[in-house]
């Protein structure tokens, strides 16, 4: 299974999201949107956090306030165990 850390910030270059995936030992690729994903996704506040399953069903989202890395490190173990 892959998991992308995806950028929003149109001011966030890709080299500044994978500094940062690398500053936070994070095991996701980094990428920006491209077309509509941002209002596809919903989208509306900065740090929201949504998670997707192999069929393409979003199985987590946490606004600008929710969530934790605690919460986020087990949805992705969730999601590479297949639960």
């Amino acid at each position: 299974m892959d998991f992308y850390g995806v950028g929003f910030d149109p001011t966030e270059s890709l080299d500044e999201l994978e500094a940062y995936r690398n500053r936070n030992d994070f095991v996701y690729r980094t990428a920006v949107p491209v077309g509509k994903v941002v209002p596809d996704f919903g989208v509306t506040v900065q740090s929201t956090k949504v998670a997707m399953d192999g069929s393409g069903i979003i199985t987590y989202r946490a606004g600008k306030s929710g969530g934790n890395d605690a919460e986020w490190r087990a949805v992705l173990a969730d999601l590479a165990s297949g639960r």
